[in-house]
């Protein structure tokens, strides 16, 4: 029984339910399986200087895009079960002189690129598309750290992936092992992705394309920690 002045729910029939939102992965038998490879290696270089790189691989199938329409979204995604591959790398170089006494200064190079193939499908063309991300951190003192960092998504760019470009600097304080704030700022420019004629384009022309954001994070560790980083 309902109670008075409670609000009144809709029935709905499953129809009406929006769709769910699919994962990567296979395609929904026994025989479509999703793999994914990794290799990792570390390398010192002498006394000062730690590499830390690896190569990962993956494939699995496309949950498809929905598409922006002046009505609002597609009621379906457009470009679902193409057969996708992920090839991705990663680079991290540390500098720090060791043994110095009451010196703090180290400087971190940080790099990570993902590139995405998909099969033709739906209506759209075999294609590629891609990104990665490149930052520097400097230690200049005990607690201290000036980072700076660079992104740039869709190299190439798809009907599913515009070109966006972004810049950023961080400033970090870490009072102990097990708390940190930092100050960070970024700028972006976002375009478009690539046409295709037969299905009009899938990424809407964003506006404003240029956006400023600021951010102040506090990270608080409880309970035991693991090993220093190298």
């Amino acid at each position: 029984m309902r109670k008075p002045g409670a609000p009144t729910v809709p029935n709905l029939a499953v129809s009406d339910l929006p769709p769910p939102v699919r994962t990567f992965g296979g395609g929904g038998t026994a025989s479509d399986l999703s793999f994914v490879g990794a290799a990792k290696a570390f390398f010192p270089v002498g006394e000062s200087v730690s590499i830390y790189g690896g190569l990962n691989l993956a494939n699995g199938i496309s949950p498809g895009a929905f598409v922006f329409n002046p009505r609002g979204l597609s009621t379906s995604p457009v470009g679902a079960d193409r057969g996708t591959v992920l090839v991705g790398g990663d680079l991290y170089v540390k500098w720090k002189p060791p043994n110095i006494a009451e010196g703090y200064d180290s400087l971190a190079w940080q790099t990570e690129a993902i590139f995405r193939h998909f099969n033709a499908g739906d209506g759209l063309p075999d294609e590629w598309d891609g990104g990665l991300y490149s930052q520097l951190v400097y230690q200049f003192a005990r607690r201290w750290a000036l980072g700076v960092r660079g992104d740039l998504i869709g190299i190439p760019t798809s009907t599913v992936v515009g070109r966006t470009v972004r810049g950023a600097t961080s400033l970090t304080f870490q009072p102990s092992e097990f708390a940190r704030v930092r100050a960070y700022l970024e700028a972006e420019n976002t375009g478009t992705g690539s046409d295709v004629s037969s299905r009009g384009q899938l990424i809407p022309t964003p506006s404003p394309g240029t956006a400023v954001a600021a951010f102040l994070q506090l990270e608080i560790s409880i309970g035991a920690h693991g090993a220093h980083p190298f």
